[in-house]
Order: structure tokens, then sequence, then C-alpha cells
């Protein structure tokens, strides 16, 4: 599967149910091949319904349950004003992997819900999950004015040894989080 969307907007959308705030792929093929260029994801939310773990995961893109060499792109896309009540303000990534080139991600908020703190997410900007092999790289991107509850900008919640998690060439400017 080849997907590639150049020069779109998702703005103000809301994911109440499983799934992210604006785009969410479940299931990905093997040799799937996912390009978002030069797009914008502005003022989404992925907001948590009570009870159901499932929620509040990615505040603007998420995936779930690929097979290993599915990968997901991102190259110049703006990341400003995102939710997640969870984890994953602008990204939550299970079982996939990705590369991100020159994004800016600014104002994105995790673990955090009504200007709530919640204790029962990582409230990490990018959330990375999952046992399968996960290649996850940055490069040329810059994170300013980010609001995580707990843990840190960038979080892998992943044991497996032959995963990578790459920053390169990247700033980390004003983010604001409680540690971890």
């Amino acid at each position: 599967v080849v997907f590639t969307c150049n020069d779109c907007s998702f703005e103000n959308n809301v994911a109440t149910t499983t799934g992210a705030g604006a785009v969410y792929f479940y299931g990905l093929g093997a040799e799937a091949d996912v390009l978002f260029e030069n797009c914008s994801f502005i003022g989404n939310k992925a907001t948590k319904a009570d009870g159901d773990a499932n929620t509040g995961l990615g505040g603007a893109v998420g995936s779930a349950n690929a097979f290993n060499d599915a990968v997901v792109k991102f190259n110049k896309c703006l990341f400003e004003n995102n939710e997640a009540a969870r984890n994953g303000g602008a990204m939550w990534f299970r079982t996939v992997s990705a590369r991100i080139t020159d994004c800016n991600f600014i104002n994105n908020k995790a673990g955090i819900v009504a200007d709530e703190a919640i204790t029962n997410g990582y409230g990490t900007q990018i959330f990375v999950d999952g046992s399968n092999l996960l290649q996850v790289y940055f490069d040329g991107c810059y994170f300013s004015q980010n609001t995580i509850y707990l843990n840190s900008m960038i979080h892998t919640n992943n044991s497996n040894a032959e995963s990578c998690l790459a920053l390169n060439n990247s700033v980390v400017a004003g983010a604001w989080g409680a540690g971890g």
C-alpha cells in the first residue's frame, strides 16, 4: 500500500473513541509506505473516554498494529496546538516505523485533560510503543513550547534491543514537563 498526502491541512478534529485526533492507521501491511509532505496538523485532540485505555492516544497522528516493514514518513510538516489526554500530544506509534524530517512541533500537550494533569499516562509528545522491530528517526526537527505532564519529550516503551530511536540535528527549546 502506498499512500501520499501533499499540502494537506488537518485542523480541529477530535477523536472520542480509539484512534488519533486527525489521522489513524491500523494494521498497515508489510510493505506499506505512507508519506505526509508539507502538511499541517493544528488543533486536533484525542480525548479520554472513561474506562477505555485505548483513548487519548495521539493528538494528531496515530498508528497501531502494523507489520514490521511498514513505514510512516513526515516531511516538512507542522504539528501545532494538538492535545492527547494520555500519550503522544503530537504522535503515537505502536509497532510501526517512522521517519520524521524537517518537522516543527509547537505548543502540543499530552497527559492533560481540561488543564488537569492525569496520572495514568506518560504524557510524552512522541510516544513509541510495541514489541516488534521499530525504527523511529527524527532529522532536522524543531520542538518548542510543548507541555507534558509526566516523562519525557520523546518516550519509547520498548524492550526490543533491535529498536532504534534517533534524534539528529534537531532542536528542543522551551519544553515543559514534570520529568521521568
